[in-house]
């Protein structure tokens, strides 16, 4: 549960997250998610947003058990602008880190620094 503000009510202040807006990312979801764990800060949320993929994405995601690991996924392709307005929308955070993940295996990255997202 969230606080007016987007951050998660149970203990402890996690203010940074990041959002993977990701479509038949079979091939690098895997390392994306990895990246994201592996990092030196804890106190964050993965939400990752999955746009209809057709793929093994769906089964890759779900063998993580990480509570910082939010799932969402559209029953029908919406595109990556709809997918990342979604999370942002969801969050409603302060500190925000953009993953995009394409089908290339490049991820962009996006920090968005404001005072509230909604």
């Amino acid at each position: 549960m969230h606080d007016e503000w987007g951050v998660l009510i149970h203990g402890q202040d996690r203010s940074f997250n990041y959002i993977a807006c990701i479509y038949n990312s079979q091939k690098f979801i895997r390392e994306t998610i990895n990246s994201v764990l592996s990092q030196s800060f804890k106190l964050y949320e993965l939400l990752i947003i999955n746009d209809a993929s057709t793929d093994d994405t769906e089964k890759i995601i779900q063998s993580y058990n990480d509570p910082r690991i939010v799932y969402k996924k559209f029953s029908r392709n919406r595109g990556v602008a709809n997918a990342r307005n979604y999370g942002i929308i969801w969050l409603r955070v302060n500190l925000l880190h953009l993953l995009i993940v394409m089908t290339s295996g490049i991820a962009i990255s996006y920090n968005n620094n404001c005072k509230k997202c909604r």
